[in-house]
């Protein structure tokens, strides 16, 4: 199975199970598509600072949000938190 298919099946069992409505599951398949043609990601789990660049991307596209997909990939385990925590940011 294919990467993007893997990513697409977790995102439809995730929708499924919260009820999502269609434009969010596109919205959130889209922004994972994107990611992966960045060309940096070719395997999970998928870094957490990987996904945290959707947003300088395109700042304020809704179709662009990282929050969904770092909530489905933790799920799944397909997450590995690499940022820094805020403590550490501050200090």
């Amino acid at each position: 199975m294919l990467l993007v298919e893997r990513l697409d099946q977790v995102v439809f069992d995730h929708a499924e199970g919260y009820n999502w409505h269609l434009a969010q599951t596109w919205r959130t398949r889209v922004a994972l598509r994107v990611l992966l043609a960045m060309g940096e990601i070719t395997t999970v789990p998928i870094r957490a600072s990987d996904i945290a660049r959707l947003h300088a991307l395109a700042p304020g596209n809704p179709d662009l949000r990282s929050r969904p997909i770092l909530t489905i990939l933790a799920e799944a385990d397909l997450l590995t938190e690499d940022r820094p925590s805020t403590l550490e940011v501050w200090f």
